[in-house]
């Protein structure tokens, strides 16, 4: 059986944690046919048990993009609501949604007010591969399209947005 290199380097990637972090937040986003549709997702694991699941709809015209900035900002808020932890873990599919955060000047004022969110705490953003059977990864994705079947509401479509949709 071949070895699945996506795999393996998540699993390294989570593994590489300096210290187990008390929280595992797996957040992730999902559109159909990459503008519309939109949907995002947020599962919350303690000790490799699930306490929280959330879904929602981002739009009936939106962005992947968007529709993970919504899963991570809503994993945000989970941690400002539950105080219980010193450390927490955000893993996320989506590259640019870890660059974006990771930038200490994000063009993103969504991701700017993001960052200031958690103080007081360590939070680590990871980047895994998508579909690569990461325990809560494939949940998250789940709970983002646990709503695609449904009729989406048009949301305020941004500039980026209307651009991907054009295109």
């Amino acid at each position: 059986m071949p070895v699945d290199v996506h795999l393996l380097a998540a699993q390294q990637t989570l593994a590489s944690l300096p210290n187990s972090p008390d929280v595992l937040l797996y957040t992730d986003g999902s559109t159909s046919e990459g503008t519309t549709n939109c949907d995002a997702g947020v599962v919350v694991q303690i000790h490799d048990a699930v306490v929280h699941e959330w879904h929602a709809p981002t739009g009936a015209r939106s962005s992947s993009f968007h529709s993970e900035r919504a899963a991570f900002n809503e994993a945000l808020r989970w941690l400002q609501a539950n105080d219980n932890w010193t450390s927490a873990a955000t893993v996320c599919d989506c590259k640019s949604l870890v660059k974006a955060v990771d930038n200490p000047f994000p063009p993103d004022p969504t991701i700017r007010e993001s960052q200031q969110t958690v103080t007081h705490k360590i939070l680590t953003v990871i980047w895994v591969p998508g579909h690569c059977n990461i325990i809560g990864n494939e949940p998250a994705d789940m709970q983002a399209k646990h709503d695609s079947a449904l009729t989406h509401s048009d949301a305020a479509i941004d500039t980026t947005i209307r651009q991907a949709v054009i295109r």
